[in-house]
């Protein structure tokens, strides 16, 4: 015997190019999308979640204007420095951070970095990973008030590259406490 279950959760993985009006067209329809794309990334009501660290930002889902929603996660290196940032930030407050990240050539997608780029080499520059380093971590420890998200103030310097090795990224940060 069959039975036919709807599903009221997509999981999205797909490119940036498409990834906005796709998910909002299923958020539109009922569907709870969890979205690893950049799109909603800053949209007001979107929780960009890391739930160890602001799973209380899920309260942005009963103020957006769909049937279902829509939640984000954050750029893969912004999950590490938020998790070391979180629990420095609550205990003593944050002045200004610099990031300096090495990340894999996996972390570039498909078709990824020309070998010729890489071997023997890294590449100083990730065209847009820096912005998300320097944004993406005052939405993720900002603090929800009154149904919106008001952003952490301190500052955020990044430095993003990539480097030879198939997988893994790795940081390095200095911090500046209040």
């Amino acid at each position: 015997m069959r039975t036919e279950l709807e599903a009221k959760i997509a999981f999205s993985g797909l490119d940036a190019s498409v990834a906005g009006e796709i998910e909002t067209d299923f958020a539109q329809n009922g569907f709870y999308v969890i979205s690893n794309s950049r799109n909603h990334r800053f949209d007001e009501d979107v929780p960009l979640m890391i739930p160890e660290v602001n799973y209380d930002h899920l309260e942005l889902l009963k103020s957006q204007n769909y049937k279902g929603g829509i939640v984000t996660n954050p750029n893969c290196s912004t999950i590490g420095l938020a998790l070391v940032l979180k629990p420095l930030y609550d205990a003593f407050g944050i002045e200004a951070v610099n990031v300096v990240t090495m990340q894999a050539v996996s972390g570039g997608g498909y078709p990824g970095v020309p070998s010729l780029d890489i071997i023997d080499n890294v590449v100083p520059f990730i065209g847009g990973e820096e912005k998300k380093m320097e944004t993406e971590p005052l939405k993720i420890l900002g603090k929800l008030t009154s149904g919106k998200i008001e952003n952490a103030n301190f500052k955020i310097s990044a430095q993003c590259n990539r480097v030879a090795v198939i997988d893994g990224h790795t940081e390095t940060s200095r911090l500046i406490l209040r």
